[in-house]
């Protein structure tokens, strides 16, 4: 049996996000894995293999979202600018999954709407592991960080976050850390629950 987690990551362009999500597909077990987005990027086309020689990359490729009800396995990505229409299609057919929601700054506000909100709150009953990826934490909903099991931070060009906001006294101290670092690179992984 294991846990099902969610997992934000929250830094600013250019600091590892991709590549720290990229290392988490690659070590998961779960046979179906789903990178959704808004637009084809091309950071998302290829997905680096340990298993390949040197520079050899597997590619991701897009599948229609009207095949999303019959997909048994393997790796995808969903790209669409309407998240009205993919997120309740997400929300109804896929189960058993490891889902990316690459740039989630554009599509998820300051509160969750309704199918984002199920597919996240029944995530264990469909053993989804969900990855949210944010440009800063602000942009994080606070009823999302409630709900988490980790997050990740990056260097973000924002203040330290109010406790009242996001009541871990933890995140202040990882986002000291990650600023005093001269590493752009430098992360701190934070378990939230």
């Amino acid at each position: 049996m294991r846990d099902n987690v969610v997992w934000l990551f929250a830094g600013t362009r250019g600091t590892g996000k991709t590549t720290a999500v990229k290392q988490v597909i690659r070590s998961s077990t779960i046979p179906k894995k789903l990178i959704v987005d808004t637009f084809d990027s091309d950071v998302w086309q290829t997905l680096e293999h340990h298993g390949f020689p040197d520079g050899m990359n597997i590619p991701i490729p897009i599948i229609d979202q009207k095949k999303i009800p019959y997909w048994k396995s393997g790796i995808y990505r969903l790209i669409s600018s309407d998240t009205d229409l993919i997120f309740p299609i997400i929300e109804k057919h896929v189960k058993n999954a490891l889902i990316v929601f690459e740039d989630a700054t554009k599509y998820i506000g300051s509160r969750l709407d309704k199918p984002v909100r199920k597919f996240v709150l029944d995530s264990k009953q469909k053993n989804l592991d969900l990855i949210f990826i944010f440009h800063s934490l602000a942009s994080i909903p606070p009823e999302l960080v409630r709900v988490a099991n980790y997050l990740t931070l990056f260097k973000t060009q924002e203040g330290m976050p109010s406790l009242h906001k996001y009541p871990f006294p933890q995140i202040p101290i990882a986002m000291k850390k990650i600023q005093k670092s001269s590493n752009r690179y430098h992360y701190e992984t934070i378990r939230l629950s």
